[in-house]
């Protein structure tokens, strides 16, 4: 685990959603839209990764009503919670699930807050519990070069910004189903939706 996961589970985490728990729910989420504009998508078992009190999750159990909604967060804020959601406290890099037990996996804006030392253990922990044929589900900054910039809340940590899809999209297993980017500069976001598919991805050639 990196320095700034042990700074959100140490506090971080809980003022974070002190300081957005009015902006929550948020009206017209793009995540939500995304999803829904995927027509094939009939998801039975939800896991979002940065669910803050799990508002989104709750409305997707709205609109998919036999899906099961389960969220991790560095913090569990019951004040706050939303309730017919199952929230778990932890971070990206160490998912207590199951092997193939989510058929969506969604990274809810918090990639850029992760520390770039744990990003193959993140990748690999999302697959890990990701079933075959589930979608991958990434909001946050999006930016083709990766760069950083000083957080604004706590000056010691690091704002990282690229394209996080590629964590994925190295394996032949994964592919980019639909991306959707807004703003630009450093405020530059992107929804990306990727659908795994490891089986049958190397071809067998005859000599």
């Amino acid at each position: 685990m990196g320095r700034q996961s042990q700074v959100f589970l140490s506090g971080e985490g809980a003022a974070w959603l002190k300081r957005n728990a009015e902006k929550l729910p948020v009206k017209n989420d793009p995540v939500i839209r995304a999803i829904m504009a995927m027509k094939d998508i009939a998801p039975k078992n939800i896991l979002e990764i940065g669910c803050a009190n799990g508002w989104r999750l709750k409305q997707l159990t709205k609109i998919y009503l036999d899906c099961a909604a389960t969220g991790v967060d560095p913090v569990i804020d019951n004040d706050h919670m939303e309730d017919g959601v199952v929230l778990t406290q932890g971070t990206a890099e160490r998912l207590r699930f199951f092997p193939n037990t989510f058929d969506i996996v969604i990274f809810g804006w918090c990639l850029y807050l992760c520390d770039p030392e744990d990003y193959f253990k993140i990748a690999a922990e999302a697959d890990r519990v990701l079933q075959e044929d589930g979608y991958l589900v990434i909001f946050d900054f999006f930016s083709e070069s990766p760069y950083a910039k000083v957080y604004k809340h706590k000056k010691e940590m690091y704002s990282y910004k690229m394209n996080f899809a590629k964590l994925w999209l190295s394996h032949p297993g994964y592919r980019e189903v639909t991306r959707d980017t807004d703003g630009y500069g450093d405020d530059k976001t992107a929804v990306l939706i990727l659908q795994k598919h490891i089986t049958g991805c190397f071809p067998i050639k005859d000599d």
